[in-house]
């Protein structure tokens, strides 16, 4: 009888573990479900976008972020546009208007129609490329991946975080992927990342980080040669400008 009833108690607990692990898995699907479907993208003399087969055209015209809705496709380029220029087009959102999306340019929600030819103000792509004046330009410093450089020296990326109504204009797109040694902070060439370390002796026991740096960005009412928000991993990080 004993053993017939730990027979049932175990019968018992491995349908809930597999019940568990179906649920795990349609969780799974449904978060990627929600980051929505990979979006095809045409930049020429101007930018489409093709969603669930249907191609929108880029406007000028942008909306602020509390007019942006669901996130229902993704991009996720940069594209070179000319003079040196290159421009990111992130995720696409959903609008309160029919036929209308909304597509995330260098950090500006831009509108994107079905029927171009009802409407004006198309975004030229001549108009994102600029003059020849020098940009300013952010990259990450290898030596040491928490820290950003640009025009007036060395940003050290802090923990605190930004919220989004707090970011002022877009400064930058830095749009790369590093993989560090969060004790030195030096970044891990992919060469390393793609060996095996069979002995676990070598590189396996570092800690390491994996970031993701997007945009750059100004923080309302403070000086970019002193302060300037990061996007990293999704976050927007303070980062701020080290005393030479």
């Amino acid at each position: 009888m004993r053993r017939s009833r730990i027979a049932c108690g175990m019968i018992a607990l491995l349908g809930v573990l597999l019940f568990a692990g179906c649920q795990t898995k349609e969780n799974q699907l449904l978060s990627i479900q929600e980051k929505g479907e990979a979006c095809e993208v045409d930049v020429g003399e101007e930018i489409k976008i093709c969603y669930s087969g249907e191609w929108y055209t880029v406007l000028s015209e942008s909306v602020s972020q509390e007019d942006v809705g669901s996130l229902v496709g993704y991009v996720r380029k940069l594209f070179d546009v000319g003079n040196g220029r290159t421009i990111s087009i992130l995720n696409i959102y959903t609008t309160a208007e029919e036929g209308v999306l909304l597509a995330d340019i260098d950090g500006v929600f831009r509108k994107a129609v079905r029927t171009p030819e009802e409407v004006d103000g198309i975004l030229q792509v001549a108009d994102l490329r600029g003059g020849t004046e020098e940009e300013e330009t952010f990259v990450v410093n290898l030596e040491n991946a928490t820290q950003i450089l640009g025009s007036h020296g060395i940003y050290q990326i802090t923990e605190e975080t930004i919220s989004g109504d707090l970011l002022g204009n877009y400064l930058a797109c830095i749009g790369t992927q590093v993989t560090f040694d969060m004790q030195t902070g030096k970044a891990i060439p992919k060469e390393t990342l793609k060996k095996i370390d069979w002995t676990g002796d070598g590189e396996a026991k570092q800690k390491r980080a994996d970031w993701t740096y997007t945009n750059v960005y100004e923080i309302q009412g403070e000086d970019t040669a002193s302060k300037i928000a990061v996007e990293i991993n999704g976050e927007y990080r303070m980062a701020e400008l080290q005393q030479q």
